[in-house]
C-alpha cells in the first residue's frame, strides 16, 4: 500500500465515524461570529452561515458588517465594485379585526424580509478609533515559522510552477487568469504545518491549468456548484498526499477530513466520489513531485 491509498483510507474511516468542524488554518480570518457593527450583537441563525460563508470566500479579517446607509452616516463609503451580502430577518406585524360578537381580535404575523450588508473591510473613510478592537486584523499573535525543509523543496521543486505572492490578506486562493497562488504571510499561520498544507492545497488547484494537467473543474465553475466542490475535494486530497509524502499529514489530517467532509456534504457526494477524487489527487501530487 503506497502513502496515497493510506491517506485516502485514513480520510474515509474519519468521514465515517465522523468528524471535527473545520478551522481556518491561519489567524485574524473569518473563524469568529458575524456581528453588527451597529450594536456589537452577534447574527443568530441562518444569518451565521450566510455571512459566515461570504467571509470565509472573500477572506475578511473583520467579523463586523455594515448596511450601506450606516457607513454613511459614519463617514464610510463602499468601494466602487464591492457587492453587498443578504441578511434575513423575520418582521412582525399586528392585524386587528372585530368579531360578530363586538369583541377586537388581534393576530401576530411574520414576514421574512432582507437587507443587504457590508463587511466593513469593503469601506473606505471609517474612523479606525471608532472600532472595536476585535473588528481589526489579530496581529497580536504572530508564529514564529521555521521552514520545513523538505516541504520547500516539494514547493520549490515542482515544475512549470505558479508564482506564489503573500499578503496581509487573510485570504488562500489560485487564481487561474494570472496563474498565481495567494497565501496569508507565513507568521500569520497557526502553525507551520498548516502553512504547508495550505501551500500544496492551491498548487493543486494550479495543476488544473491548461498549462498542466488541464482539469475542467478548475477556473469556471461558480462557488458553491457540483464542479466547484469537486474540485476542492481534489485539491485537498491533494495537499493531504503531499503532507503525507512530507512526513506531517499527522498534524494536519483531522483538519482536511473536516473539509473535505463540507465539500463532500455539499454535493452529497458519497464515498466512491470521494475516492475518485483522490484518484485524481495521486495525479495533481504527482505532477507537483514531478513525477
Amino acid at each position: 500500500m503506497n502513502v496515497y491509498e493510506i491517506i485516502t483510507e485514513q480520510i474515509v474511516k474519519k468521514l465515517d465515524v465522523g468528524v471535527v468542524p473545520w478551522r481556518k488554518p491561519w489567524r485574524g480570518g473569518a473563524a469568529f461570529a458575524p456581528k453588527s457593527f451597529a450594536t456589537r450583537n452577534p447574527y443568530t441563525g441562518i444569518n451565521v452561515w450566510l455571512l459566515g460563508m461570504a467571509a470565509q470566500d472573500k477572506g475578511y479579517s473583520s467579523p463586523y458588517w455594515i448596511t450601506y446607509k450606516a457607513a454613511q452616516k459614519l463617514d464610510g463609503q463602499v468601494r466602487k465594485g464591492e457587492k453587498s451580502t443578504i441578511a434575513v430577518f423575520w418582521k412582525q406585524f399586528e392585524t386587528s379585526k372585530v368579531s360578530d360578537s363586538g369583541k377586537v381580535i388581534s393576530d401576530k404575523h411574520f414576514m421574512l424580509r432582507y437587507y443587504n450588508l457590508f463587511n466593513i473591510e469593503q469601506i473606505d473613510g471609517l474612523d479606525e478609533s471608532k472600532l472595536p478592537v476585535d473588528a481589526l486584523p489579530d496581529d497580536t499573535e504572530t508564529l514564529d515559522f521555521t521552514p520545513i525543509e523538505y516541504c520547500e523543496h516539494i514547493i520549490s521543486d515542482m515544475p512549470n510552477k505558479p508564482t506564489i505572492e503573500h499578503s496581509n490578506e487573510r485570504r488562500a486562493y489560485y487564481r487561474p487568469s494570472s496563474d498565481t497562488i495567494h497565501l496569508p504571510n507565513k507568521e500569520h499561520f497557526v502553525d507551520v504545518p498548516d502553512y504547508y498544507s495550505t501551500a500544496f492545497h492551491e498548487l493543486a488547484h494550479s495543476t488544473g491549468h491548461d498549462t498542466r494537467l488541464k482539469r475542467d473543474t478548475i477556473g469556471v465553475a461558480a462557488f458553491g456548484s457540483s464542479d466547484y466542490s469537486k474540485e476542492e475535494l481534489v485539491a485537498e486530497f491533494t495537499a493531504c498526499f503531499l503532507c503525507g509524502v512530507a512526513g506531517i499529514e499527522t498534524a494536519t489530517i483531522d483538519n482536511s477530513a473536516a473539509y473535505i467532509d463540507n465539500w463532500r456534504k455539499a454535493i452529497k457526494a458519497n464515498v466512491k466520489l470521494v475516492v475518485q477524487a483522490a484518484g485524481k489527487a495521486q495525479k495533481a501530487a504527482d505532477y507537483i513531485l514531478g513525477k
